[in-house]
């Protein structure tokens, strides 16, 4: 009984810093991609040196967007979730999945280079322009429709929360609640809002090399790995009319 209790704290422990790391790389890479960037010359000394460098930035850069991507895909597979259920945390799955995949992301945003020399376009956009709003604006539009799309799915499920909070409460796993339209939508969706993101990794003021290679990676990876279809579409349509029905009542209640 006290093992047991003890593996459900240690477990509530990991969970929150699972919420923590998972909130923190978030942010990160908000910053990461939605920061208009500083346009420099990207002078270097010689040809011979300048080609070492691009090749080393892109090698660099590619590895680590390589390793999210490939982590995102198969650290779902069920074979890692026989081994979690198989050493006996199997509420933990989803939490080791976010830290290890906001770890990638983390070291990916601290040690990824810029590629200023070689662009496809760049205009320099001066703090608090006409031009800054709308570019502000304009992303911050896109991260709030990606946010209100995961709204309508089970937050807390995906950060990893919900799993270690019904152990404790000895019930099944969330999915077990869940209707076969809500589970069908998570297998097919990793996220809300495939063209948000797009727009977000396209939509700058600096397509340098490495923001090019980025981008066309990860759009790629986007529309192969997500597959939704039209009942996904119905059922995500069906959830937001509930939600307006709920906050109409809400505000009908104050």
């Amino acid at each position: 009984m006290y093992l047991y209790r003890a593996k459900q704290g240690f477990c509530a422990i990991f969970g929150l810093l699972s919420l923590v790391v998972t909130l923190y790389s978030i942010g990160k890479f908000v910053i990461f991609i939605s920061s208009v960037a500083a346009i420099s010359d990207g002078v270097i000394a010689n040809e011979s040196h300048e080609l070492k460098f691009v090749v080393r930035a892109v090698l660099n850069n590619s590895i680590w967007l390589s390793l999210f991507i490939l982590y995102h895909s198969f650290g779902k597979h069920e074979n890692v979730k026989k081994f979690w259920e198989k050493i006996g945390f199997k509420t933990l799955e989803r939490s080791a999945y976010n830290v290890i995949s906001s770890y990638i992301l983390l070291q990916m945003v601290e040690r990824w280079v810029v590629v200023n020399k070689w662009t496809l376009w760049s205009f320099e956009i001066k703090e608090y322009s006409p031009v800054w709003y709308m570019y502000i604006l304009s992303h911050s539009a896109f991260w709030l429709i990606i946010f209100c799309g995961s709204l309508l799915m089970d937050v807390p499920e995906i950060l990893g929360i919900k799993q270690i909070y019904y152990d404790i409460k000895g019930l099944n796993r969330p999915s077990l609640y869940k209707a076969i339209q809500h589970n069908h939508l998570l297998t097919n969706v990793r996220h809300p809002s495939y063209i948000g993101f797009s727009l977000l990794f396209w939509i700058t003021n600096l397509m340098s090399l490495d923001r090019l290679i980025m981008a066309v990676l990860l759009t790629i990876y986007m529309f192969v790995a997500w597959s939704p279809d039209r009942k996904d579409y119905q059922y995500q349509q069906q959830q937001l009319e509930l939600k307006k029905l709920e906050l109409r009542y809400d505000f009908k209640q104050k």
